[in-house]
């Protein structure tokens, strides 16, 4: 095999405080539920996923069928940087948690919500590159 070097990925579930300032929406389907520790990220105006994100997908894929507790569902939230309009980025983070939940689906995976908040609920500031790459992102939330 040679001298490849492979970081284990630990994916952990954690339930977490949903700001009050989260859109209603967000906060109901969140409530009860426990994120992933793993988001997907994406490229500036792009929808689709690089390898590692579908590696990242097949663990996820695995776990659950390892711990199938009966009927738990996946919820998949998309999100934007804060550059471009708001009617697109709603648009464009609805497309990315759909892009995701095809993989899921072909994996025999089907997630019970699918949603775009576009640039809403930032997770690191929009004025860098950084924290733009952060924002770009869908969350993984486990709910029975």
């Amino acid at each position: 095999m040679g001298n490849e070097k492979f970081v284990a990925l630990t994916v952990r579930t954690e339930k977490q405080a949903v700001s009050k300032d989260a859109p209603d929406q967000y906060q109901e389907l969140t409530r009860g539920a426990e994120r992933l520790s793993l988001n997907f990220r994406f490229k500036a105006g792009k929808k689709e996923l690089d390898n590692k994100a579908l590696g990242d997908i097949d663990l996820i894929v695995e776990i659950l069928a390892k711990n199938k507790s009966g009927g738990q569902k996946v919820l998949l939230m998309g999100f934007t940087d804060n550059t471009g309009g708001s009617d697109r980025n709603v648009q464009l983070s609805k497309e990315r948690a759909e892009t995701v939940a095809e993989e899921f689906r072909q994996r025999g995976v089907t997630p019970s919500v699918i949603m775009g908040f576009g640039a809403q609920m930032p997770v690191a500031s929009n004025d860098n590159k950084e924290g733009q790459e952060k924002n770009r992102r869908v969350e993984i939330w486990l709910k029975q």
